[in-house]
């Protein structure tokens, strides 16, 4: 066993020997040391954490309860108060003006009991005679609320008049909803108030009617917004990205949430599994981070507050463990690597056959066949110099033929050079002749064709404006309509701003180009293409090409637009664009057959543009 063990280690390479001997002698133990000093002061800071956050969230619940049991006891009073009794059991319906002195009664009687409670967003009461009656925003009154409108027909159809005479008496705490959904006002999405969800507490008072009648008993309704818990549950921690706190039902439905993503839906599952119990804590992950969730059950309205906390806001101070591990290593690398200096001595003597042949190499002697030992790493090494040294050795023989034919073709290229003044004045000479013959299409031809390869030779940038492409294209455009006489016409729409930005040269061509003799290849006449350009709001632009043409199956896109053949085409357009743009351009195709073909292209904002900037 012992001898198939050294076997093994023989045959392995000296990188990974010494890499074996560092990590069995120095690094492993430092590792695993660090790794459970490290588990350790984790586990303790995170269970201290979490007494911490569990004693914290129960005080919260603690508040809660002192502040709605306030609602509860107001309510109570409100139910045996004399003036509103007089108020409501008026023996004839009250007048108009009775009416408005009524509410403006009523008003008074539930500020008396409510107005002093911090929290609370509106309170009103629903009775057969009066409307909704709320206390209305005065800035002259301290703790004045602002004003809510509670619709009186919708309220009698609400989920909240249900539970309130449901409950036949009873306070009811009912979990936060939207209020347009609550009462059906649909009309209400459009506009922009400040109370869209709202939870409230319900009570039928029973007591105020002589039941003998057939009247609805009165319902009091007091709204809080779903921040009337930031006030109470305010602490640092909430600031932190990644943490979350929730006051949920006891059906899970969300009541609170610091960020307001979850209000009314239901509970993530992983947090309802997590929080079965009424009141504890547990780890788990939450939306990728490894969190700690506390919870307590607020006994009163059998709501929970829920707390979530990323791991990473408490274990910070943990992190310079990893920079004291980095030091230990280091240490230990020094004097390891003194003993792996101790080690390779014997070895030497390879080591300096091997430098020897690498500087007859350097001095430009080829051919040099170093000895191979039997030894696992300088065999190798020493098989690979051998390899290398005949490489290079070809190498510089095939390099040798390659220059030699590199000048013979510069040689073919300087003889086949064509001097452009020499086609310009060829072409002006055709062109002479033309006019002489009375040919004024080919004139004009001559001339545009002379313009074309005029701005090709004189400008070689890869970027050009909007302007100059046009250009371009009305000279190729004409040419193209001589030779398809009356077969197509070309309609552009171009936003004056984009005249003036960059884009790739001839970039509308070869769509055109396309276009022209595959799209329009079956008919005589009627072609239609048009060109839009526009400039949107965030400085893009976009480039729209339609045509009536024939068009072709929308599954041949991706083999037009990665087409192998290089040089033209829409392939080459897009190749153009992805080493201008990287992944900030788009090029989409939409055609089929028979329905002709649009080409989009959105560019990126041109900064170099006078007055464009960043629109």
């Amino acid at each position: 066993m012992f001898r198939r063990v050294r076997t093994w280690v023989n045959r392995l390479p000296l990188r990974n020997k010494l890499l074996t001997i560092f990590l069995l002698l120095g690094m492993l133990p430092i590792v695993l040391l660090a790794v459970t000093s490290y588990n350790l002061s984790y586990n303790i800071l995170l269970n201290n954490t979490t007494e911490n956050l569990q004693a914290m969230v129960a005080k919260n619940n603690e508040l809660t309860t002192l502040k709605l049991q306030r609602i509860e006891d107001s309510s109570l009073m409100l139910t045996v108060d004399e003036e509103l009794n007089a108020l409501i059991n008026q023996p004839t319906p009250p007048d108009k003006l009775d009416l408005l002195h009524g509410n403006l009664e009523i008003k008074r009687v539930l500020d008396q009991y409510f107005m002093s409670i911090s929290g609370i967003f509106s309170c009103h009461l629903y009775t057969d005679y009066y409307m909704m009656v709320g206390n209305i925003a005065d800035p002259t009154i301290p703790n004045s609320k602002p004003v809510m409108y509670v619709p009186y027909e919708e309220f009698l159809q609400s989920d909240l008049y249900k539970a309130a005479s449901a409950a036949n008496g009873k306070l009811v705490w009912y979990p936060t909803y939207q209020y347009e959904a609550m009462y059906g006002l649909e009309e209400y999405q459009k506009i922009d108030y400040n109370y869209p969800y709202l939870f409230s507490a319900v009570k039928q008072i029973n007591c105020l009617y002589d039941t003998s009648g057939d009247r609805r008993e009165p319902v009091m309704i007091v709204s809080f917004l779903p921040d009337f818990f930031t006030d109470i549950i305010q602490n640092e921690t909430l600031e932190v990205e990644g943490t979350h706190y929730y006051v949920v039902s006891q059906d899970g439905q969300v009541i609170y949430d610091y960020g307001n993503e979850l209000l009314t839906q239901p509970l993530p599952e992983a947090l309802l599994n997590a929080a079965q119990e009424e009141s504890g804590s547990t780890r788990l992950n939450y939306l990728n981070q490894d969190c700690l969730v506390v919870y307590d059950t607020l006994t009163y309205t059998g709501w929970k507050q829920i707390m979530v906390v990323p791991n990473v806001v408490y274990t910070r101070s943990l992190s310079k463990l990893p920079q004291i591990l980095l030091l230990v290593s280091v240490l230990v690398a020094v004097v390891l690597s003194v003993l792996v200096c101790w080690i390779t001595n014997s070895i030497v003597g390879n080591v300096k056959a091997v430098i020897a042949g690498m500087a007859r190499l350097g001095e430009g002697e080829f051919m040099i066949h170093l000895p191979e030992p039997e030894d696992g790493e300088f065999g190798f090494l020493a098989r690979r110099f051998n390899e290398m040294d005949e490489r290079i050795h070809a190498l510089i023989v095939e390099n040798y033929g390659i220059k030699l034919r590199e000048k013979e073709a510069q040689i073919m290229a300087l003889n086949l050079q064509l001097n452009p003044h020499f086609l310009y004045n060829t072409l002006n000479a055709i062109n002479w002749m033309a006019i002489d013959a009375g040919q004024g299409d080919i004139s004009e031809a001559l001339y545009r064709l002379s313009q074309m390869l005029q701005q090709s030779f004189r400008n070689k940038q890869d970027l050009c404006t909007v302007e100059d492409d046009l250009h371009w294209l009305n000279d190729y455009l004409y040419i193209m309509n001589l030779r398809f006489e009356g077969k197509f016409e070309v309609e552009i729409d171009m936003d004056d701003r984009l005249l003036h930005t960059l884009i790739p040269r001839s970039m509308f061509q070869p769509i055109l180009e396309n276009t022209i003799m595959h799209g329009f290849q079956d008919i005589d006449r009627g072609g239609v293409i048009r060109m839009e350009g526009t400039l949107r709001e965030d400085g893009t632009r976009l480039f729209r090409i339609r045509d009536n043409g024939a068009g072709f199956a929308p599954g041949k896109v991706d083999a037009v637009l990665n087409a192998d053949a290089e040089g033209v085409g829409l392939s080459n357009l897009n190749h153009r664009l992805q080493i201008l743009y990287k992944d900030r351009y788009r090029l989409q195709i939409k055609t089929n057959i028979g329905e002709g073909t649009l080409v989009i292209i959105q560019l990126p904002a041109d900064d170099s543009a006078p007055g464009e900037g960043g629109a």
